[in-house]
């Protein structure tokens, strides 16, 4: 454990030791940079991901809309033209009897 001691003060009054450490560290340090450039990389693609998957969930929420405005609108076409020959909204002749 001595020799460990004395080594390292050696190489420290060498002035070896702090450029080790900070090319370790810096070494460490780039390794941690690229790390956080993937993270905020793979973060953007999932963000752009979800806003895609939200405009899509978009498109199809105005789709069904129109599609039951559409239905809507046949449906009132089917009850004006009953009503025109007659039929009343429960579906009786015009009279009062059912058609049935």
């Amino acid at each position: 454990m001595m020799f460990v001691i004395g080594f390292v003060e050696y190489i420290q009054r060498l002035g070896i030791y702090s450029s080790l450490v900070t090319t370790a560290s810096s070494n460490s340090s780039v390794e941690y940079v690229q790390q956080l450039e993937n993270e905020i990389i793979e973060l953007k693609e999932a963000r752009a991901r979800d806003q895609e998957k939200r405009a899509k969930e978009q498109e199809e929420r105005v789709r069904d809309q129109e599609a039951r405005a559409k239905q809507e609108e046949v449906q009132n076409n089917i009850l004006n033209f009953l009503r025109s020959k007659g039929y009343d909204d429960a579906l009786t002749y015009g009279d009062g009897s059912t058609s049935s």
